[in-house]
């Protein structure tokens, strides 16, 4: 995005699928109490969407207002099996962020992430999929191969590099906060139908 290759962002659709009732049975995040039976807000939502929003924040910037519908569900991992979400960012691009936490996607290509720009597209199937796919409207294509699975990493590694001096801190606590408040204005807006304001602050704009 920073070099502009597929021109002028227009809008992006993200679709975000996981099997919680599933993993509860194997090894793994969701076979925890605290995240089956959990205390704070949107529960798996929250908890694994976050993430998915600090990736859309980074690529955007900051969110200037929500709207998104839910369909409601009885167990406790999540207040819906399902929520979609409308998102006008500060800068004019308009994006539709999807959250599906009891099902799976059957067909491949997965939808992913998909970039609609001016002079092309860019996609990512899944966040381990390791190649990002760039389309361009000339009829070129490029793959870009990255090694996944390296944000704890990664996370650990800049905390080090800032903590001697060699960096800054890459994600400070401001823009984590932008992202916990984003799905809960998700959350809020889905409850009341309503369109929901997120970085209010000019300050918060900037991030």
């Amino acid at each position: 995005m920073r070099t502009n290759a597929v021109g002028d962002t227009y809008y992006f659709i993200y679709n975000r699928v996981i099997d919680f009732p599933q993993d509860m049975e194997k090894d793994t995040f969701a076979a925890t109490e605290w995240r089956q039976h959990p205390e704070f807000p949107g529960g798996a939502i929250f908890d694994t969407g976050v993430h998915d929003m600090a990736a859309i924040r980074h690529i955007f910037g900051a969110v200037e207002s929500v709207h998104a519908f839910g369909v409601p569900q009885q167990r406790d991992f999540a207040p819906y099996t399902v929520i979609q979400a409308n998102l006008k960012f500060k800068n004019g691009v308009i994006g539709q962020f999807s959250f599906f936490t009891a099902g799976k996607e059957m067909q491949r290509p997965l939808i992913g992430l998909r970039i609609f720009g001016s002079n092309g597209m860019i996609y990512l199937e899944e966040t381990s999929c390791g190649t990002v796919n760039v389309a361009y409207n000339d009829g070129r294509s490029e793959q870009i191969p990255y090694r996944p699975n390296r944000g704890f990493y990664n996370e650990l590694l800049n905390f080090y590099k800032a903590a001697v001096g060699e960096e800054p801190i890459s994600v400070p606590p401001e823009l984590e906060y932008g992202d916990a408040d984003t799905i809960f204005a998700i959350l809020e807006s889905a409850k009341t139908g309503k369109v929901v304001e997120v970085d209010r602050t000019r300050e918060y704009a900037l991030v």
